[in-house]
């Protein structure tokens, strides 16, 4: 049940394993989320990963798309140089 402002908060955790990524490239993933709907907003952080730029490279998530079941994460490269690959924790809130 939606609470008096309307909204219903769903919030978990997942695991996304990346390829290694070229110089300033992106990469797309898709993760199986439970109860997410595409209308929903979604919010992400990275809780364990890759947190500091190295000389391997560094990802972002610069998009992150719901659908039903499911979200696409867009993740870009900002550096000169290609990742390795990687896991990545990841928690997310989504709101409808």
């Amino acid at each position: 049940m939606p609470n008096k402002s309307g909204t219903l908060p769903i919030s978990g955790t997942f695991t996304v394993n990346l390829p290694a990524v070229s110089a300033n490239a992106l990469s797309e993933t898709l993760v199986v989320v439970s109860g997410i709907r595409a209308e929903d907003a979604v919010t992400l952080t990275i809780m364990r990963g890759q947190t500091t730029i190295t000389t391997r490279g560094f990802v972002l998530p610069v998009m992150v798309s719901p659908a039903n079941g499911q979200i696409a994460i867009t993740f870009q490269n900002v550096t000169a140089t290609a990742t390795t690959a990687q896991s990545m924790i990841m928690a997310y809130t989504a709101v409808r």
